[in-house]
């Protein structure tokens, strides 16, 4: 068995599928985190742009 390198190729085949799963994991994670982060700054940005505007808008009226 200690031997057998078939038995260590596929032995070190696995870990490395198990260790390129986690690594696509962890980055389908973290894409979702960043497009959640960016949803968030554009919607700011626009809550900042209306509210700009409507500074502006009442400063005219006075």
């Amino acid at each position: 068995m200690i031997r057998d390198w078939n038995f260590w190729l596929s032995i070190v085949t696995i870990v490395l599928t198990v260790v390129t799963v986690i690594t696509a994991i962890i980055a389908v994670l973290q894409t979702k985190k960043q497009i959640e982060l960016s949803n968030k700054q554009h919607l700011f940005d626009l809550r900042i742009e209306n509210y700009l505007v409507a500074k502006c808008l009442v400063e005219q009226y006075r």
